[in-house]
């Protein structure tokens, strides 16, 4: 799945969870930053930390909780369904496990909606 497809329209409400992703990574971000005695704008840190999740992903990287969501546990399970794998025959459980990781990073949080949402509330571009 692509980072265009993993964009939430818009309009669409997203959770408190999506929100708090975002912020955590901002939080550890302006952390290792001030360690340094590197002080950002908000503006900045905000970018900064915008263009690090990208290049992170950009060299398939994923930033995931430790412990699965509920979302990524469904996901994991239907990644081996029959109806999501036709014209699949025997496969090997290295590839049965590769499938349930992928599906399972797929679903986990989002950064994006996040990143968005406080954007569009501190009037960012």
């Amino acid at each position: 799945m692509t980072s265009e497809t993993r964009l939430a329209p818009p309009s669409q409400e997203i959770s408190q969870a999506q929100r708090t992703a975002w912020l955590t990574v901002v939080k550890a971000q302006r952390a290792a930053l001030e360690a340094r005695k590197v002080e950002l704008e908000p503006a900045e840190l905000h970018l900064v930390t915008r263009f690090f999740l990208n290049e992170l992903e950009g060299k398939g990287l994923r930033t995931v909780p430790i412990k699965p969501t509920r979302a990524m546990l469904d996901a994991s399970l239907a990644a081996l369904d029959p109806g999501n794998r036709l014209g699949e025959g025997r496969v090997r459980p290295r590839t049965k496990h590769r499938w349930r990781l992928v599906a399972a990073i797929e679903a986990a949080l989002d950064w994006r909606p996040g990143e968005r949402a406080e954007r569009a509330k501190h009037g960012l571009k």
